[in-house]
């Protein structure tokens, strides 16, 4: 059977899935579709693999301060918020890791980033990492934010991450 990814869609079965993060599969079973139909505050993409859904991302409109993304890109920007993709949400099922669905849903955001970029403006995708996600993140370029909010986070707070579009461009061949 074929594999997609695709938006989550209203009549979707969500109860049955599991990543194993209460928090990330709350979301899913009771917020993502008041999230995305209701209150159109963001969009949910599933990986559906064998009639599945085996991984899930929630992505939203961002804006990011410009002095925070100047020290991050090592650049200067306007001095005013610029829009990026927000990957809000993203998990994958349990006994499903390993398989690419994850990197797939992020290669689907960064495409997103990219497309975004050239009909609205984007200046790539940030996220709210959660801690033992870091090195997931890192290894798909995404680097941390250094903001005056972090230095004072517990250890298990979310850590701020950054994916360039800079970065996006090359790895598309753009």
């Amino acid at each position: 059977m074929a594999s997609s990814v695709r938006p989550l869609q209203k009549d979707d079965d969500r109860t049955s899935f599991r990543s194993g993060d209460a928090d990330l599969d709350h979301f899913f079973h009771r917020y993502a579709g008041q999230n995305q139909f209701r209150h159109r505050a963001g969009v949910t993409y599933v990986y559906e693999h064998e009639a599945r859904i085996v991984a899930y991302m929630t992505v939203t409109a961002w804006t990011m301060e410009s002095d925070v993304l100047a020290v991050v890109e090592g650049r200067k920007f306007p001095p005013y918020p610029l829009p990026a993709l927000n990957i809000a949400r993203l998990a994958t099922a349990e006994g499903e890791r390993g398989r690419g669905y994850g990197s797939a849903l992020v290669a689907y955001a960064c495409a997103m980033a990219f497309k975004m970029s050239r009909e609205m403006g984007c200046v790539g995708i940030s996220t709210d990492a959660k801690r033992d996600a870091v090195d997931y993140y890192a290894a798909r370029g995404f680097v941390f934010f250094d903001t005056v909010e972090d230095h004072g986070a517990p250890p298990d707070a979310e850590k701020e991450m950054f994916l360039s579009l800079r970065k996006i461009e090359t790895a598309l061949g753009e």
